[in-house]
């Protein structure tokens, strides 16, 4: 919701987005805070869409997935999510923190995770817009910031 909030508040100023970022800067923003959250939306599209195709392999779909595209869009998933993981267990090991490579591997749950996300923040946006969940912390206060 967060970061959808912050995209639509930024576009309604888009000429003065681009004058304050420069063009660079401006294609940055879009790329990580549009992109992120349109690809994370329609995730379960496409996950629905493949499911039909290999299931049922449907003649109206076919159409739109012929073999060259479905099998570039299958070493595309599996090579994305192994890169994925791979750069996860590179970031454990210098750290020594070899308890947490096996929980490297459910990583591609984590789209799946981070897309429901995505969506119940889109349908808050709509019908609860001022409504923000607060994430809670045990403790009491927070700590001072040192200088």
């Amino acid at each position: 919701k967060g970061y959808l909030q912050t995209y639509l508040v930024h576009l309604r100023q888009h000429r003065r987005l681009r004058r304050g970022l420069g063009l660079t800067r401006m294609l940055h923003f879009h790329f990580l805070f549009g992109a992120t959250c349109f690809v994370l939306l329609l995730n379960p599209v496409y996950w629905v869409l493949t499911a039909l195709w290999l299931t049922l392999q449907p003649t109206a779909i076919s159409g739109f997935f012929p073999l060259w595209l479905l099998l570039l869009a299958l070493v595309s998933f599996l090579g994305g999510n192994a890169v994925f993981v791979f750069t996860t267990i590179l970031g454990c090991l210098p750290r020594r923190r070899y308890e947490l490579l096996p929980w490297c591997l459910l990583l591609p749950l984590y789209w799946v995770l981070i897309s429901i996300g995505a969506w119940k923040g889109l349908l808050q946006l709509i019908n609860a817009p001022f409504y923000w969940e607060k994430t809670p912390h045990r403790g009491g206060e927070m700590p001072e910031s040192t200088p």
